[in-house]
């Protein structure tokens, strides 16, 4: 096996945390390189899962009992790290930046990479933060730890896209003409199946968003469940329409207009799954394509 390169093995072991609110941000590593550093030391509630809260009943005769109230509570996260440096000024202004994060009372952005890729998560400053610093004239330390409270408890990748197409989207003469077999070839009319997969541990709720000329609306179903979605107005070119499926809506660039859903058998894109998007037209000949949209996210 040949050595590794001091560069490759930063690169197997990549683990960065990167705290942002607003113009103030924070970038440590887990095993920082260069001078002067940022270290990401220690945290909870950012491997760990997150709870459950739920009320337990025994049952009468002493066996068993009955649980009601499931629910998932918020995330409590605590990131501590710590800046090293040769310039006091350097560590005033490392100071004041870990004073701003989360300050306003706005929510703060947490992302974390790792091998896995990119992940983040929305809170707010949950307490007072705990600084200390050592200043000379040669050298700085500035050791931190911030608390934060996310509502919304699960970790989000970048969005994951894909697109579906009526029969007839994509269809007309082949070109180059006649090659190249030397025959005259039409294009693909039949409707394009779209495959979206999950790579994450919670189900993903779509948003689809459908252009094009579609006068009666579309269906959009999941092919793989067969589970489908009726959308009964207009689609036109300068009036796409978006479907949200987590919250049940419809929207237009003139408004809402979630009262033209007439079948409602939300889909999700399943944890570590595949779902198999088709959009078909209500009225013959109409044509568009249906975007997919998803985020995956994790536990």
């Amino acid at each position: 096996m040949g050595a590794r390169t001091a560069e490759g093995w930063h690169l197997m072991i990549l683990d960065r945390i990167t705290i942002t609110d607003g113009a103030y941000a924070i970038t440590a590593d887990r095993q920082p390189t260069g001078w002067p550093r940022m270290a990401f030391t220690s945290s909870s509630g950012v491997n760990d899962g997150w709870g459950v809260d739920s009320t337990k009943v025994q049952r009468a005769g002493g066996l068993g009992a009955t649980v009601s109230g499931w629910q998932r509570p918020g995330r409590e996260l605590t990131i501590a790290g710590a800046w090293q440096g040769a310039d006091p000024a350097e560590a005033r202004r490392v100071i004041d930046t870990v004073r701003a994060i989360g300050a306003s009372g706005r929510c703060v952005t947490l992302t974390r990479q790792t091998s896995l890729g990119l992940r983040s998560i929305d809170a707010v400053l949950d307490g007072e933060p705990d600084m200390t610093a050592h200043l000379d004239d040669r050298s700085a330390t500035v050791e931190w730890k911030l608390p934060f409270y996310a509502s919304d408890p699960v970790w989000h990748a970048p969005p994951v896209e894909a697109q579906a197409r009526t029969a007839g989207q994509d269809a007309g003469l082949v070109w180059p003409l006649f090659a190249p077999d030397g025959l005259l070839d039409w294009g693909a009319d039949a409707a394009q199946e779209a495959s979206i997969a999950n790579p994450g541990t919670i189900d993903a709720w779509p948003t689809v968003t459908v252009q094009g000329l579609l006068p009666s609306g579309f269906t959009i179903t999941d092919a793989a469940t067969g589970r489908r979605v009726v959308y009964r107005g207009a689609v036109t070119p300068m009036a796409p329409v978006t479907i949200d499926f987590a919250a049940g809506t419809a929207t237009t660039p003139g408004g809402g207009s979630t009262e033209l859903i007439t079948a409602r058998d939300w889909w999700t894109v399943p944890a570590a799954g595949t779902a198999r998007p088709t959009l078909m037209s209500v009225q013959p000949g109409g044509s568009g394509v249906a975007t997919i949209t998803i985020r995956p996210a994790w536990a």
